[in-house]
């Protein structure tokens, strides 16, 4: 699963406050909300810290290679009409591994990462759904991101970044002529429904004179958050951490490959190109 809140600062005139989502929608025992600024003419990495909604949850009966089982669950009727599934083990040795759900039978789950490793049958777990560009921005651009006028990119609106899970992004904008979300170089086809999921850092450049506050709000997970590293350069990942996170206390020295020369592991977050439209977009945000 290739599944991030990151700052990049400029002096701006102004600043609008729109909410993505509205608190009074989220039903849930625990939530929350943030804020996020994006900043004028900048390009700003943020993460989506709250998730939506538990729509099934139990303990696990057995466990296989990208499968999951509990007999006392009927996921076709749980999860009836759902899309963008992922499940969340949250008990046990290695609670909050979580990987995207793939199809669903009666009983069983099967998963796009093999779990088999990380759960073992009496682990509990959540499943649910991942939010969208709708859930996060509105049906409506209810947020506030500058539209674009035109049915198709013209390079003027404000654009998201979404990782695809195959190490390349898709570029979404609202479209007024549209009145919907549209993805850069596709056309027609409805963005609205484009998966982002708990680990993805998206990025938004923000193509106007005004910074933009955007609220995101949901449901507060309480267990830890594992993030996929794949071998060579890995996409940004959702980079909000408590108060108090330092590079020694972030437990990445035992993780991280301790390069000698010629080529040590290097932490940074490169800036994506978009395919067809890189004239239009703003320089690469500075690494920290």
């Amino acid at each position: 699963m290739n599944k991030s809140l990151f700052l990049v600062g400029t002096v701006v005139a102004a600043v609008t406050n729109l909410m993505g989502q509205a608190p009074s929608t989220v039903p849930s025992k625990l939530a929350g909300f943030h804020k996020v600024t994006a900043r004028a003419w900048s390009t700003t990495l943020v993460g989506v810290n709250f998730v939506r909604p538990v729509l099934a949850s139990g303990k696990l009966d057995a466990e296989a290679a990208n499968s999951l089982t509990d007999n006392n669950v009927d996921f076709n009727v749980a999860l009836a009409g759902q899309s963008n599934l992922w499940v969340e083990i949250t008990s046990g040795t290695n609670k909050g591994i979580a990987s995207p759900v793939t199809t669903i039978a009666q009983r069983v789950l099967t998963t796009e990462d093999d779990l088999s490793s990380f759960s073992a049958p009496g682990d509990t777990y959540e499943v649910r759904a991942a939010h969208t560009i709708t859930t996060l921005f509105g049906a409506t651009n209810s947020a506030g991101l500058k539209p674009c006028p035109t049915a198709t990119w013209n390079g003027s609106a404000d654009l998201v970044y979404v990782p695809d899970g195959a190490g390349g992004y898709k570029y979404v904008f609202y479209s007024t002529a549209a009145a919907g979300w549209r993805e850069v170089n596709s056309g027609a086809a409805d963005a609205a429904g484009t998966p982002v999921y708990h680990v993805d850092g998206l990025w938004i450049t923000r193509n106007d004179f005004t910074n933009l506050t955007i609220t995101f709000t949901g449901s507060l997970r309480t267990t830890p958050t594992f993030f996929p590293v794949a071998n060579g350069t890995n996409l940004p990942l959702n980079t909000v951490y408590p108060t108090g996170s330092t590079l020694a206390n972030s437990g990445l020295s035992t993780r991280c490959f301790k390069g000698r020369k010629p080529r040590p592991t290097l932490c940074g977050s490169p800036m994506p190109p978009v395919a067809g439209i890189s004239s239009t977009m703003p320089p690469p945000p500075h690494h920290r």
